[in-house]
């Protein structure tokens, strides 16, 4: 049921002391729906694969990134550490640090915002505009879908 909902016990400083299981939100508990839970398990993986390539800058990605003028160097940093260390931001709001995840979800919507603006200003709408496009609406919905923090 796309509707149902799951929570993480949480202990006095914050750190997760349960696994999730499905339950009505409690003082003390991250709530979290099943739409949430799918769709930022998803961010994590794609922000994670992509953080990853262009740290290993694979081969793939470099005509994309040329297309649209930015350079190599970047692909270690900035492009590779932000969306892997976003990637595991998401992860850490799943796993019952909310304000982490909540943090790292808007990091990386700014992130993906500046890629757009920057595939626009070369006028490079090939694959890796679309990418980009897509990468912002999957990191909004983690944040619009975000765990309810009680």
């Amino acid at each position: 049921m796309i509707c149902s909902s799951y929570h993480l016990d949480v202990g006095e400083q914050g750190i997760p002391s349960g696994m999730l299981s499905p339950s009505s939100p409690n003082e003390g508990v991250v709530s979290m729906s099943t739409a949430y839970l799918v769709v930022a398990l998803l961010a994590v993986a794609a922000n994670g694969f992509s953080g990853i390539a262009a740290l290993l800058r694979f081969k793939p990605i470099l005509p994309g990134m040329a297309a649209a003028g930015v350079p190599e160097s970047w692909l270690t940093f900035p492009i590779g550490t932000l969306k892997t260390a976003g990637a595991a931001g998401l992860l850490l709001g799943i796993l019952g640090v909310p304000m982490i995840g909540i943090a790292a979800a808007i990091g990386l919507i700014l992130f993906f915002v500046c890629a757009v603006h920057t595939h626009i200003l070369a006028r490079d709408y090939a694959a890796q505009f679309g990418l980009a496009n897509a990468f912002l609406a999957l990191n909004i919905a983690v944040l619009v879908l975000g765990p309810a923090v009680s």
